[in-house]
């Protein structure tokens, strides 16, 4: 960080203690030191959770000092919101994820849309009600329905799953 203009913690879910809480330290261990050097400091695009009472209460304390925060979600703006942080800016984002480029040529759609990001890790069920619920909504308000994976390894099978069975719908 020695040399640098400001510190941006971004993109993700990196403040959650579900996978480990160890990883939740290290990036608060991050912010931390960014403020210890007094660099302005910027969470960008990120999401918040889920975290345990005790974590949550570390992350209030570290991200008072943060300047900006920006989330890219709801909940997460809503929780940090309710973190009531005199000194820091906090925005309802976008990920931008959803920004990026096509990397190939895109079959043309008509809209109106309904884009889904599933993600992996539902259940072969789960994803049978997920496309029945999708094609009923789609079919009532006359949607294209797009499908995309947010982590190409990780998504892309549960994404050609529902995709399969949106066809057999």
């Amino acid at each position: 960080m020695r040399g640098s203009g400001a510190f941006i913690l971004g993109g993700g879910s990196l403040l959650q203690d579900a996978t480990s809480r160890r990883s939740l330290l290290y990036y608060l261990t991050l912010l931390s030191l960014a403020r210890h050097m007094a660099l302005p400091t910027m969470l960008y695009a990120n999401g918040l959770g889920p975290l345990s009472p005790r974590s949550l209460a570390l992350c209030r304390r570290m991200l008072a000092s943060a300047d900006i925060i920006s989330l890219r979600d709801k909940d997460s703006y809503d929780t940090v919101r309710a973190m009531n942080l005199p000194r820091t800016r906090v925005v309802l984002g976008a990920d931008p994820v959803l920004a990026d480029p096509p990397k190939e040529k895109a079959t043309p759609r008509t809209p109106p849309y309904l884009a889904l990001f599933p993600r992996g890790g539902s259940s072969r069920a789960e994803e049978r009600v997920l496309a029945a619920a999708v094609a009923a909504l789609a079919e009532s308000r006359g949607l294209d329905v797009i499908l995309a994976p947010m982590n190409v390894t990780e998504d892309s099978p549960s994404v050609h799953r529902l995709a399969e069975h949106l066809r057999r719908i």
